[in-house]
Formats: C-alpha cells, sequence, structure tokens
C-alpha cells in the first residue's frame, strides 16, 4: 500500500540492514507500532524500515533494535 511504496522509495528499494533488493522478501516495518502511532504516523515513511521478512520478525518481537544513529 501506501505506506510500504513510501518507505521503499524513501530506502531506495532496499533492506535497511542487507541491502537486499529482493522486494518480495522485503517488509515495511513500523518503527513505531501501528496501534500506538497516529493516523499521520502510521503512513510516514519516516516511521518506517524497510527490512527482510527474517529481521521484521525480530524487530516486531524487540529481538533486535536500532539507534536514532541506525546502528
Amino acid at each position: 500500500g501506501v505506506f510500504r511504496s513510501r518507505v521503499f522509495d524513501f530506502w531506495d528499494h532496499r533492506c535497511a540492514v542487507t541491502g537486499s533488493r529482493i522486494g518480495r522478501a522485503i517488509r515495511a516495518s513500523h518503527i513505531k507500532p501501528w496501534r500506538n502511532s497516529t493516523n499521520e504516523e502510521r503512513l510516514d515513511r519516516a516511521n518506517g524500515l524497510p527490512l527482510t521478512a527474517s529481521l521484521d520478525a525480530l524487530f516486531d518481537e524487540g529481538l533486535i533494535t536500532f539507534e536514532d544513529s541506525g546502528e
């Protein structure tokens, strides 16, 4: 949808961690969870990271995190 397109365009259609360009394997993950976001934040590309499916699952479970610096 709209959020995915915005995130993918912002990140040059690459996973933020691996650099993979395999679109079918990359998910647009919300940084601030959907349930805690305003309608504006839900579609804001700055609230998203393109991550491969395995990294997205780890991120959603809080098993990996990212600093504001990207580390």
